[in-house]
């Protein structure tokens, strides 16, 4: 597993599918998170090419090279670390990985957890914003006998 960080004009959601062709050196990702469909059912959505979006040019670029060496593409995806610089570009750090196989080795436990954490926040959320109503209910049902 090897971290990259590009630099983006648009926002990835944590978990999107990157791959970088050998041949050309293109970027490419996926409109759907990495573990919704088969690699060849992704949409590709063209990124750009390595060396104009990578951040740290010198290291990242020899580190694309010798990724690609030993394989016709790298496979990657999106971690949440996004820094909004002020120019409206975004600094994106990528997890890459040799073969598609030590990917989902990789994320697939990992996404378990975070989809887990999603939903406990998410019915936290929930639980708090049910929890203010009925507060409420409860403060005007008061002020209601007040009056009376």
């Amino acid at each position: 597993m090897k971290k990259l960080t590009f630099s983006l004009r648009s926002d990835l959601p944590h978990g999107t599918l990157i791959w970088i062709n050998a041949s050309n050196k293109k970027i490419y990702y996926s409109s759907k998170r990495f573990d919704k469909l088969a690699f060849n059912e992704h949409d590709s959505n063209y990124l750009g090419k390595a060396e104009k979006i990578c951040s740290a040019k010198n290291n990242q670029e020899t580190l694309v090279d010798s990724l690609l060496e030993k394989t016709n593409r790298i496979y990657g995806i999106s971690s949440n670390e996004q820094v909004e610089k002020s120019n409206g570009v975004k600094e994106v750090a990528v997890l890459f990985f040799s073969t598609w196989e030590e990917m989902l080795r990789y994320a697939e436990p990992y996404f378990e957890d975070y989809d887990q954490q999603e939903k406990y926040e998410q019915q936290e959320i929930r639980r708090k914003k049910q929890a203010k109503q009925e507060w409420l209910e409860r403060g005007r049902r008061y002020l209601q006998k007040e009056k009376e």
